[in-house]
């Protein structure tokens, strides 16, 4: 459950007297004679500076005031959290709080246990996307038992979710024990959660990890503890390792400063021999304008608390015109599914996610709840996914410095045009997992590369460029759905390639070293000829005795090496019509709409659909792309580095706007972080007819160091603290998940 974005330290909105970072109405106590309780859905050191972030409670900085009071746009809760290295031993605890916040466990005390399904880049982390661009989501599905005896009592959410611990099965437990609910005057009101993973089959004693997180009384901070392994017992074995990390906050709510401090212990075994316990402590003190941190002995940094760098993680799209004014773009994109097992999983456009030890094969049945009943579906899953590809450019002269990646053979390098011809910048180097430059840069021969370029931007997915063009192609794609007009009347879609086309039947060998395409035919009319069958949605290639052959890997067959281990995709696909009316092998290039085949090993380059009863494919809505030139006016932080970058947005629903690539940024401590390259203001209006407008929902802060210093703080205050110890931790009960019946009643944190 960790974060790709390296640190999810909650400082949650109070929205009235709600701390909850919930949406909509649903942040709304259930009724009834025992009231519920909340809890925050994370924790920090600092409280964020909302000056420049629409918080869903009157606040509008930039935009906002135009639309309905009633409307998404106005409502929307928004959570906004400080970041620091000092504090991202809380990380685990923080993803916990947020997605069992999203499971609505208010609304349901003393109601029948329910399970609850979620895709965890509402709480910033980032989704799987291939290098063909699709997004498969990483879906949790929660067990939820909530109840409180009275109102007299605490209130006990008790938690189950199976996770994959390394390919092998394992479950945590848990139990959120809530006293109060967070206040203008307490913000994390009391609260206790507690978290253990064990391996399925296993005991107490055979604990993956632990942890709690425990608010202190009367808004006086927090205490954390969480670890993996015995530090206190020495390693024997290579590649033993176990770890804690201990955490103290306390707050001077008078004065709006405090003092924490954090240890953090690992013991491993290095082949060698015991590292013993390895300790280092990072303390820091705060008051209303600045924060100081120091680890162990090195020196102390002083941050401004009145200056801070917006890092967006997650945003919705409203309409910005017409009926629906101000209201969420919604798309239905997926649904749950019940497989035969009695567990759910989720498929939708870009594909499925079935639990661990679970998978959707062809011909298999499932069932989804719809408005008039249960309806029963057959799986049709096939080895890969066609897609269509519709063209758009960019001139060579609105490049400016961006970089893209290419693969020469075996060999991947980072490519740049720089004025007047193409160049190799860098190599990248797998043993060190980094680029090293090419000094000087070495100029690429595109005729002696077959005439053409195809590469892969940040900004804008697959480009192409053709020797002697002033512009880059670029492309936006959709997977063809079963249900897709294309197919109307036909029996199968006849295809063909001239270059890059997909040989079938492909060896491990060929594989790992890249060889997967047919060499370019000599002429048009030589043209590989390719079927795709909408039946059975596979591509064969036609090998020329009458048989058709399917296209990809040969059964069996897993690359472990080389540029097709995330799988491959074919080149441009034109049908009959357009191959008639090319003149050169290259012209596909220039269709302004064709077809590739993405295929592969893996889950994500399949395709899984659904057919009802009378044969017909269920639809989901594709994305949205959006093409978007980005300027200081649209910068959350006024920055105007990326002033005039062209990028292909992509909306998948609430929450989930990608495209804006990250870069690694050093903060201090341990590790680098990895933060968007720019984040985008609220109020920005995006869309050909500037039909949309965004608004984040989830805003990571970092805090600027101050060059003044804070000399009116002293770091020794937090030296009296003291850390949690072992003793304090009390494991949740580790007890059989309830028996469930019926599809979610949350999904992405909305009650169904």
């Amino acid at each position: 459950m960790q974060s790709n974005t390296n640190g999810l330290l909650l400082a949650c909105l109070p929205i009235g007297l709600l701390a909850a970072c919930s949406s909509g109405s649903d942040s709304d106590p259930s009724p009834g004679s025992i009231s519920s309780l909340l809890a925050p859905e994370g924790v920090s050191v600092v409280d964020p500076d909302t000056s420049a972030v629409s918080t869903g409670n009157g606040s509008f900085p930039n935009a906002g005031n135009q639309f309905p009071v009633n409307s998404d746009y106005v409502t929307d809760a928004a959570s906004v959290r400080v970041i620091d290295p000092s504090i991202e031993a809380v990380d685990q605890a923080n993803s916990i709080l947020c997605q069992v916040g999203l499971t609505r466990f208010w609304r349901f005390v003393n109601e029948a246990p329910y399970r609850a399904q979620l895709d965890t880049a509402l709480c910033g982390e980032e989704p799987d996307i291939s290098e063909s661009g699709t997004v498969t989501p990483r879906i949790h599905v929660f067990s939820m038992d909530v109840n409180r005896a009275s109102n007299a009592e605490p209130q006990l959410a008790s938690l189950w979710l199976p996770i994959d611990e390394n390919g092998s099965p394992a479950m945590i437990h848990g139990e959120l024990e809530v006293s109060a609910s967070p206040s203008q005057g307490d913000r994390y009101g009391a609260f206790e959660l507690r978290y253990v993973g064990i391996p399925d089959g296993g005991t107490a004693a055979d604990a993956l990890m632990y942890g709690m997180l425990k608010s202190e009384e009367g808004d006086n901070g927090f205490l954390f503890l969480e670890g993996s392994g015995d530090i206190d017992v020495p390693a024997t074995n290579p590649g033993d390792y176990a770890e804690r990390s201990q955490m103290v906050l306390t707050f001077n709510t008078g004065s709006g400063g405090g003092a924490a401090k954090i240890t953090r212990t690992v013991r491993y075994h290095d082949g060698i021999g015991d590292s013993g316990a390895l300790e280092s402590t990072w303390r820091v003190v705060f008051d209303a304008a600045n924060v100081v941190r120091q680890l162990d002995t090195d020196p102390a940094v002083a941050l401004s608390r009145g200056d801070y760098e917006n890092h967006v993680f997650r945003y919705n799209l409203y309409h910005n015109q017409g009926a629906d004014i101000g209201q969420r773009v919604e798309l239905s994109s997926g649904i749950s599914v019940e497989l035969d097992s009695g567990q759910y999983g989720w498929v939708g456009y870009y594909g499925a996610w079935a639990p661990l030890g679970e998978s959707f094969e062809n011909g298999d049945q499932v069932t989804a709840e719809t408005e008039s009943g249960d309806v029963i579906y057959d799986v049709v899953a096939a080895p890969g996914k066609l897609r269509r590809v519709t063209r758009d450019t960019l001139l060579l002269s609105e490049l400016g410095t961006q970089r893209f990646e290419w693969w020469e053979g075996p060999s991947r390098f980072q490519i740049a045009y720089s004025g007047t011809e193409w160049q190799r910048l860098a190599e990248w180097n797998g043993s060190t997992e980094s680029w090293d430059p090419i000094i000087p840069p070495t100029l690429i021969d595109v005729t002696a590369a077959g005439g053409f370029i195809s590469m892969h931007s940040q900004y804008l997915g697959g480009v192409n460029y053709e020797d002697g063009d002033t512009e880059i192609t670029f492309f936006t794609d959709r997977v063809v759905l079963g249900s897709d007009p294309v197919f109307s009347g036909l029996t199968e879609l006849e295809l063909y390639a001239t270059v890059n086309g997909l040989k079938s039947e492909i060896s491990l060998s060929d594989a790992n070293a890249g060889s997967v395409y047919l060499p370019n035919a000599n002429d048009v009319a030589s043209a590989y000829r390719y079927e795709f069958d909408p039946s059975d949605m596979t591509l064969r290639l036609d090998s020329g005795s009458g048989v058709m052959v399917g296209v990809g890997l040969a059964a069996g067959v897993e690359p472990d090496q080389g540029p097709n281990t995330w799988g491959m995709q074919s080149g441009p696909l034109v049908t009959a019509a357009q191959r008639t009316a090319m003149t050169s092998i290259y012209d596909v290039f220039n269709e302004d709409e064709f077809y590739f085949y993405e295929t592969g090993h893996n889950e994500w380059n399949k395709f899984i659909g659904l057919t009802d009863a009378g044969g017909d494919f269920l639809e989901f809505d594709p994305p949205l792309d959006v093409l978007y030139t980005h300027s200081t006016a649209n910068d959350m932080n006024d920055d105007p580095t990326y002033d005039g970058q062209q990028i292909l947005l992509n909306y998948n629903g609430p929450g989930r706007l990608f495209g804006i690539p990250g870069s690694p940024v050093d903060l201090g401590g341990e590790g680098q972080w990895w933060f968007p390259n720019f984040s985008l203001k609220d109020g920005t209006v995006i869309g050909a007819n500037s039909e949309y407008i965004v608004r984040a929902l989830g805003v990571e802060q970092t805090l600027v160091v101050d060059p003044g210093g804070a000399t009116q703080l002293d770091i020794t205050d937090a030296d009296a603290l003291v850390v949690p110890e072992l003793s304090l931790y009390v494991m949740p009960a580790i007890t059989v998940p309830p028996t469930i019946t019926g599809p979610p009643a949350v999904v992405d944190g909305v009650i169904q």
